[in-house]
């Protein structure tokens, strides 16, 4: 089982988190690059963002929470922008602090409205982050790889990588992507929480696939 310390050393790059091959080789292809930054959204954009993932997928945090959380952290809600002037995507991410993380992994934190006390200001360092939604049809590849760069700004030192699925598509998606089910590791989990963990240090000081024990 993880250690708590061991998850706060975890790095959080794609680059590093241990997602399978088929991630880095979707990433490289050409047609994988058309998003290549990201960016913080203004709370207009926010709700705008949110009535979308409300039609697409049903029920999400209402406003109320989201504008909270957006300002006790107005870097949680990143557009993933497209070179090619293409329908951008965008992920809502909780930063953990420690008690956060315990929360998390003990099946206590409210993802659905959380409780601000338990998530970092922009610019305080996270020891793990919450992918709290995601929305980028057809194109969740690079957009991951466009928010995964923003989390190594904000998580230099690398942080494991949590989420959940709202629909059974995404959980097949993710689960090929090496994320695994978080009670696997966390018995107090919730069943739908998912992570995955760092590529584990190879005695030359490269990475290699694992889980960073």
């Amino acid at each position: 089982m993880q250690s708590m310390d061991s998850l706060a050393q975890t790095p959080a790059s794609y680059k590093t988190v241990a997602f399978t091959d088929r991630f880095a080789k979707l990433v490289q292809k050409r047609g994988n690059r058309s998003m290549t930054r990201s960016r913080a959204v203004s709370i207009e954009e926010a709700r705008f963002l949110a009535r979308k993932l409300r039609h697409a997928v049903g029920a999400t945090a209402d406003d109320s929470a989201l504008l909270r959380v957006l300002t006790h952290n107005p870097e949680i809600v990143r557009l993933a922008e497209r070179d090619d002037g293409g329908e951008p995507g965008f992920v809502a991410y909780l930063p953990l602090r420690a008690d956060g993380l315990v929360a998390l992994t003990e099946g206590r934190l409210d993802r659905r409205n959380p409780d601000t006390a338990v998530l970092c200001h922009a610019g305080e360092t996270p020891v793990a982050l919450y992918m709290w939604c995601v929305y980028s049809p057809g194109n969740f590849i690079p957009a991951i790889a466009a928010i995964a760069a923003h989390f190594e700004e904000i998580a230099p030192g690398g942080v494991p990588l949590f989420t959940s699925a709202a629909i059974a598509p995404a959980a097949r998606l993710f689960a090929s992507l090496g994320f695994e089910r978080a009670i696997d590791y966390f018995p107090q989990a919730d069943e739908d929480v998912l992570v995955v963990f760092r590529r584990a240090p190879t005695p030359g000081g490269g990475d290699e696939p694992g889980k960073g024990r």
